[in-house]
C-alpha cells in the first residue's frame, strides 16, 4: 500500500493527542510523516503509552528527526517495516529504551548487508529491544550474520528473535 499524506497538520495533530489524557495506544499505518510529526510522537511519549508505527514512511529530514528521538527515548515502541534509512534509524537505537519491537522494511525484499552491519551497531548498544523480526529478506554474508550474532551476545533483553527458513548464509 501507499503511504498516505495526513490530513491534519502537526499541531493539530499534537492537540488531538494532548486532549486523550486516558490514551494508551496509538497505532499509525501507512503514513508518510514529516519532522513535525515525528517531533509530536517524540513530546507524547510518556511511560505507560505504546506507539506503533507500522508501514510508515519517515524520510529524509524526518528520519534524522526520528533518530534523535530516539536517541532521547522517546517516540515509537515499536517500528513495523516502516520505509527509513536503516543506517540513520540504527543511530537513533544506539544506547535508548523505548523501542520494544523493530521489524525492519526491506528495499527491494532483501536488507542489504550494509544495513544489516549498521542495525547490528546499533542494536549492541540498545537497551530496551525485546522483540526483533529479520524474517523478510534477512540474506547475510559472513562478515553481516557475524554483526548480528555480536549484537545478539549484549542483549540481555532480547526475547524474540525471528527468522525464517528463506535466510541463508553466504548470499550476496
Amino acid at each position: 500500500g501507499q503511504c498516505g499524506d495526513v490530513f491534519f497538520n502537526a499541531p493539530s495533530f499534537a492537540n488531538l493527542i494532548e486532549q486523550c489524557q486516558n490514551l494508551k495506544a496509538l497505532t499509525l499505518e501507512q503514513i508518510a510523516l514529516d519532522e513535525d510529526y515525528v517531533r509530536v510522537l517524540g513530546a507524547l511519549s510518556r511511560p505507560g503509552i505504546e506507539i506503533k508505527l507500522k508501514s510508515c514512511r519517515i524520510i529524509g529530514g524526518a528520519a534524522a528527526v526520528m533518530a534523535q528521538v530516539l536517541g532521547r527515548n522517546q517516540g515509537p515502541t515499536k517500528l513495523d517495516r516502516c520505509e527509513i534509512d536503516n543506517s540513520v534509524l540504527a543511530d537513533g537505537l544506539r544506547g535508548n529504551s523505548r523501542p520494544k519491537s523493530f521489524i525492519p522494511r526491506t528495499s527491494g525484499g532483501i536488507l542489504e548487508n550494509h544495513e544489516i552491519l549498521a542495525i547490528a551497531g546499533g542494536l549492541k548498544e540498545n537497551k530496551g529491544l525485546v522483540d526483533l523480526d529479520l524474517r523478510d529478506g534477512f540474506r547475510a554474508n559472513e562478515e553481516s550474520w557475524g554483526a548480528v550474532c555480536d549484537s545478539l551476545k549484549t542483549r540481555p533483553t532480547l526475547e524474540v528473535f525471528s527468522l525464517d527458513s528463506f535466510n541463508r548464509l553466504g548470499v550476496d
